[in-house]
């Protein structure tokens, strides 16, 4: 398996599974290095950010609230429960502020129709 085949699989594991079954591919620092340096979601590096420490790049669009959280996730050990807990919390942040951008994108749509 080739080194973006395993990229793949890491990140449809991480987000369809979440963390505990991605464990094993978690392991192969190669892997886990260069998924860091370019993940695809922000789910992903909040994920990452334990396992690639001083390698994780945020993607770009990440917000302000999240960068906070995720700035902590290097300090904590993979798969704890306090990794865990911010992972949550990220998600949580991500979620509201997607929640926000289409509720924003459907006020200028009705806007836009009057």
């Amino acid at each position: 398996m080739s080194t973006e085949e395993r990229l793949a699989a890491l990140y449809a594991e991480l987000l369809r599974l979440g963390l505990p079954r991605a464990a094993g591919l978690l392991s192969r620092s190669r892997v886990v290095a260069a998924a860091a340096r370019g993940p695809r979601n922000v789910m992903a590096a909040a994920f990452l950010a334990p396992y690639g420490r001083g390698e994780l790049q945020w993607p770009p669009q990440t917000s302000p609230p999240i960068m906070e959280v995720g700035s902590r996730l290097g300090e904590l050990s993979g798969g704890s429960a306090r990794h865990l807990a911010l992972v949550e919390a990220i998600r949580r942040l991500y979620r509201q502020a997607a929640m926000a951008a289409d509720r924003a994108d459907k006020e200028a749509a009705q806007r836009r129709d009057r």
